[in-house]
Order: structure tokens, then C-alpha cells, then sequence
């Protein structure tokens, strides 16, 4: 099965090297791991690379920790998104949309989340959610 995820992977067709990330991304093994990042790393295609960063979520380490961090300063939305969707994942943390209040949050600072709208009721009534 592996061969075969990996040649889906060199596919031209940019629907099935999503499908062969999320498949990878169900394979906790370092071959699955390997060839998410590199999917990251050498991939042109955003929404495929937004798949392999959702897949990474998936897999411990500081490589994989570093990629999903870098991912947040992309200027493409959906990788910064992807990116925030796989450290959930690895960290268990929810500091909300935000790319920069995932970058402070990362760092060690106490980051302010912004309301986003996933929030209770009570939680938007909070100052910082009001004062923006």
C-alpha cells in the first residue's frame, strides 16, 4: 500500500495527491511522516500542501512541529488555516484563527484570542471579545 501512496503522491493530478496525504495522514509510521513533510516541503499545489499540513496533526516531533509553525506565515490562507488545523491536532491547544495568536501562543506568550464566532456566548461577552 505505501508504494503505491507514494506514486499517488508524484500524481499530476492534484485531487488525488490530496486523497493520498489524508491516507498517509491515517498511517502513524515514520514512512508516513517522511512523505508528508516532504509532500510540504516540494509541493506547488496549496490546497495539496494544506492536505499534508492537516495530515502532519497526526505525527510527534519537532520536524513536524516546525512545519506546521512555518505554515502559519504563509501569505496563502488556507496553508496559514491547514497549518493551525495540524498544530490543534499535535498540541491539543485552541488559540482561536489567528496565525499571529498561534505564533505568540508557540512562543511561550500568553496570546489574546479573538472571538471568532465558535466561542459560547458568555466567552464573546468577554472584554477582548467586545473591544477590538
Amino acid at each position: 500500500a505505501e508504494a503505491g501512496l507514494s506514486d499517488a503522491l508524484e500524481d499530476s493530478d492534484p485531487d488525488i495527491r490530496i486523497v493520498a496525504c489524508k491516507a498517509w495522514g491515517a498511517r502513524p509510521n515514520a514512512a508516513a511522516k517522511t512523505a508528508l513533510l516532504k509532500t510540504v516541503r516540494s509541493d506547488e499545489d496549496s490546497d495539496v500542501q494544506a492536505a499534508a499540513l492537516r495530515a502532519l496533526g497526526n505525527f510527534q516531533g519537532q520536524e513536524v512541529f516546525n512545519e506546521l509553525k512555518t505554515a502559519l506565515e504563509s501569505r496563502d490562507p488556507a496553508v496559514q488555516y491547514a497549518g493551525i488545523q495540524g498544530l490543534r491536532s499535535l498540541t491539543g491547544e485552541d488559540w482561536g484563527e489567528d496565525p499571529e495568536t498561534w505564533i505568540a501562543g508557540l512562543e511561550g506568550k500568553s496570546p489574546e484570542i479573538v472571538h471568532d464566532g465558535q466561542e459560547s456566548f458568555i466567552d464573546a461577552l468577554h472584554p477582548r471579545n467586545i473591544i477590538r
